[in-house]
């Protein structure tokens, strides 16, 4: 399933409604260059693991993933230097 679209488009908690939005339909991974912290703790309660992307396309990204290559987000400090959310524009795939 490839997501055009983002339908929680919003400026203020879009980060929490993009991250509800993925655990309501099931996400298991998600792959992004930024996180905020709300949003970061609905995935983790969610059971979505978090992976840091390197910069490149998102096949790499997914190639890379495959290949156990990318770093898991698993502590808030581990979460990116900018604490903004960047989750109201993503599009994803699952890899099911």
């Amino acid at each position: 399933m490839i997501a055009n679209e983002n339908p929680v488009r919003s400026e203020n908690g879009a980060g929490s409604l993009a991250s509800n939005y993925l655990a309501d339909n099931k996400v298991d991974v998600l792959i992004t260059g930024k996180l905020g912290n709300v949003s970061f703790h609905v995935l983790r309660n969610a059971g979505i693991k978090v992976y840091k992307s390197i910069p490149g396309t998102v096949e790499k990204n997914i190639e890379m993933f495959k290949e156990d290559k990318l770093m898991e987000i698993t502590t808030l400090k581990m979460v990116f230097q900018n604490n903004s959310s960047n989750l109201k524009n993503f599009k994803f795939k699952n890899l099911h």
